[in-house]
């Protein structure tokens, strides 16, 4: 059994003549995985938290709120 923390930050600047739209992103990730020989089952679960334009128009910040979560099994050869 393991199990990984991450935290990813992405930044994006977007600047069309008097447009100026910025977008930032952070993903904190929580993954556990369960390795027999040949075989791994787990589960990874991120929280999703920024602010941006995501249509790209004029207009003002929208805040981005997501949660996900994938339960995953996979034979390795």
């Amino acid at each position: 059994l393991y199990g990984t923390l991450s935290y990813g930050r992405y930044i994006r600047n977007v600047e069309t003549g008097s447009i100026d739209l910025k977008n930032t992103k952070s993903i904190y990730s929580l993954r556990f995985a369960y390795n027999l020989p040949g075989f791994e089952v787990g589960m990874l679960t991120q929280w999703i938290q920024g602010s941006g334009n995501p249509t790209e128009a004029a207009g003002g910040q929208v805040k981005i709120q997501q949660y996900r979560m994938k339960a995953f099994a996979q034979v390795n050869f």
